[in-house]
Order: C-alpha cells, then structure tokens, then sequence
C-alpha cells in the first residue's frame, strides 16, 4: 500500500485529491484506500485493481491499474472533482514523473466515467489509470 499512500499524497499536494484519511482524523470526508466506506457521503477512494509485470527476467518496473473513485452529493462537485483530477493526469508536462523516489508514467487514456448513485443517492465518478513505475 506504500505506493497509494504516495500516489494520494502526490495528488493532494497538486490540489487534485483530499489527503488520505488518518485514524486520529475528526474531518472523515478524505480519500480512503483500497475500500469505499458507507460514510461520510463526500469522500474519495483510490485502489489498485490489476497489475502486470513484463515477462522479462529482469522484472522491475510494471503497471498497476488505479481506479479513482469519488462521491459527493452534489453532482457537478463530484464531476468537477473527478473532471480536475483527470485533466491533471492527461496534461502532465513531463512523461516521466518522481513520486518519493519512484519514477511513474501515467498513461490516462480514458475520462471519467458516472457510476450512478448509492443507496443515499449520492453521485459517484470512477476514473481508471493505468500507472507505469518501479514495482519491488
């Protein structure tokens, strides 16, 4: 997990993600790892949901595929949240970017995506990345 922790703090410093949530924190409405909570309604999770490594005998470097996921109330702020963090993947100036030490390629080549309404009706957004970089 080491990897999201760096690649939500990388995102937050941009301006692009809420920070990740920390178990002494009182402000729940964050981003989360790996699960969606129930609660709080505005809130974010980012998760790795496939991996690759190249079948070369000097395997380092792969692909983990992100989804983001966001949840808001209100449907611009959830599309508008989604739409930023998309347009900042998609217009990186470098191809080659350092988060903590790793390099890492994002290659987003497709935009966000509605994923409907939970059960609170609640909009929800994911937006799927695949991200090159050191694995191990």
């Amino acid at each position: 997990m080491a990897f999201l922790n760096d690649l939500v703090a990388f995102f937050h410093t941009n301006a692009v993600m809420p920070a990740e949530v920390t178990p002494s924190d009182t402000d729940r409405e964050k981003t989360y790892l790996q699960n969606l909570p129930a609660t709080p309604d505005n809130v974010w999770c980012l998760r790795i949901y496939d991996s690759d490594v190249p079948s070369l005998v000097g395997k380092q470097a792969g692909v983990y595929r992100i989804q983001a996921t966001a949840r808001n109330k209100v449907h611009s702020t959830v599309y508008n949240d989604i739409y930023t963090l998309w347009r900042f993947l998609i217009s990186r100036p470098e191809l080659i970017e350092e988060i903590n030490g790793n390099y890492v390629i994002f290659d987003a080549q497709t935009g966000p995506l509605p994923s409907g309404q939970d059960e609170k009706g609640n909009y929800l957004y994911t937006l799927n990345f695949p991200v090159k970089t050191k694995m191990y």
